[in-house]
């Protein structure tokens, strides 16, 4: 049988569930594994930054004695309930009408990687745990196939398998550079870089033979104990150590939050345009790509499916509104068609709706608050330049008024002026003369003036 390997906290585990009925709802049962075994159908585009796909003998012993159907190998952290344990059983069950599975759980302490320099994964160390699955199935199994829960199958998984690893420890998608991640040791003294491309180990085909053959598991854990490691951890940690790796094609990792990443910011983050950045891909190879796309990964900014999936542009700086993330739709498809889980996710994503809606008219009543605060303050405004106009007309008009009074005050002053002047009133005497026609004489003073 195809040993797949899945790790979850105890909070996720119903999540393994949609993955595991994702998985074999998309098994094509009118095929066997030999069919798939075919390169022209791995090998369906290229690209320089993966590899040309090799596959097994379709007529080898290896494929025609292959056992169909799935083991799922669930690696926990802590203990889970026996109730749950058991709607897992009856899910196999139920699913096996339609391709062979078994589901089998291994539940482990999260505590012996609780350390002072190494990070937990949201609030858990579930994300160690597929390392104790690769050391403690090395002896068991050949290959085993890893993917993480936040993952949307749109393809046949056989067809992983069908991939002829040779001497490679493991097959992964290559996303970025890589070149010039680095982490230092615990005491400082030594550091390492990474000068290689960065592969995404959330979907790996791993070679468990080879794994144990270069004693991966004691360079792994040679750098957990000795290195400060804040981010990513593992798949850090694998991205140093396992050098011997196939590339696999983009369509097997197809990261959703990259593909939206024009929609989070509107400058492109990283200059995906001109591959100077991190990513290998552009942004435009991911928007015409998603079509070809058999694995969907809900990550890189890219919200789970399963949380309330709300996200704001103003993270970015951009405006208040609600994003619709891409895919979401294929996922709670099969979320609410899920065997003994139906009820669950119906109520979560209820439980979703809701918080949705309120969160929207929160929103809107904040915009609304907004508009009448951006009215009252225009008609602030308005009622300020009012006044600001009366009160220039009436400095208008007072200066208007007092330069009126100023030029009568002007010509007043010049009238009590000429009247003092001799010849004015000489003039005046001529003149009440004239009109009496020489009826009456000057008076005496006006003749002494005169002489």
């Amino acid at each position: 049988m195809f040993d797949i390997l899945l790790n979850s906290s105890k909070e996720q585990i119903s999540y393994a569930a949609v993955l595991i009925n994702n998985i074999i709802l998309k098994t094509d049962t009118s095929k066997k594994f030999k069919d798939f075994c075919d390169p022209y159908l791995l090998n369906s585009y290229s690209h320089q930054n993966h590899d040309y796909l090799k596959v097994k003998d379709p007529k080898s012993e290896e494929v025609l004695n292959q056992e169909e159907g799935y083991i799922f190998h669930i690696y926990t952290e802590g203990k889970i309930k026996d109730d749950l344990k058991d709607k897992f059983y009856l899910l196999s069950k139920k699913l096996s009408e339609i391709y062979p599975c078994k589901i089998v759980f291994y539940e482990r302490d999260e505590n012996i990687f609780k350390k002072q320099h190494l990070t937990s994964w949201n609030g858990s160390y579930a994300t160690y745990m597929k390392t104790l699955a690769f050391v403690e199935l090395e002896n068991k199994l050949d290959y085993i196939l890893y993917v993480d829960l936040d993952m949307h199958i749109l393809c046949d998984l056989r067809e992983l398998f069908a991939i002829n690893l040779e001497e490679k420890v493991m097959a992964s998608v290559a996303l970025g550079t890589g070149v010039g991640v680095s982490i230092n040791s615990i005491d400082k003294t030594t550091e390492l870089k990474l000068n290689s491309k960065w592969y995404n180990i959330a979907f790996s085909l791993v070679s468990l033979k080879k794994y144990k053959k270069q004693d991966i598991n004691k360079k792994f854990f040679d750098i957990l104990d000795n290195y400060e490691i804040t981010h990513a951890p593992e798949e850090l940690i694998y991205n140093f150590i396992i050098k011997d790796r196939i590339k696999l094609p983009l369509s097997y990792n197809f990261v959703l939050g990259h593909y939206m990443q024009d929609t989070f910011e509107s400058d492109a983050m990283y200059k995906f345009e001109s591959h100077g950045g991190y990513f290998l891909y552009s942004l435009d190879f991911y928007k015409k790509f998603l079509k070809n796309a058999k694995v969907l990964h809900y990550s890189g900014w890219c919200m789970k499916p399963w949380d309330k999936p709300i996200y704001w542009h103003n993270v970015f700086g951009l405006n208040n509104e609600m994003i619709e993330y891409a895919c979401f739709n294929l996922w709670w498809d099969t979320a609410l068609k899920t065997p003994y889980f139906e009820e669950y996710f119906k109520n979560l994503k209820q439980e979703n709706e809701r918080y949705i809606q309120n969160y929207a008219l929160n929103i809107l009543s904040h915009k609304i608050r907004d508009i009448f605060e951006q009215v009252k303050q225009k008609e602030s405004n308005l009622n300020n330049f009012s006044e600001q106009v009366l009160h220039v007309k009436q400095q208008l008009s007072s200066f208007t008024e007092q330069k009126i009074q100023n030029k009568n005050e002007v010509i007043t002053i010049k009238d009590q002026s000429y009247k003092k002047h001799l010849s004015y009133q000489l003039g005046v005497e001529l003149i009440k003369a004239w009109k009496n026609k020489w009826g009456g004489a000057l008076s005496n003073s006006h003749l002494l003036l005169a002489a």
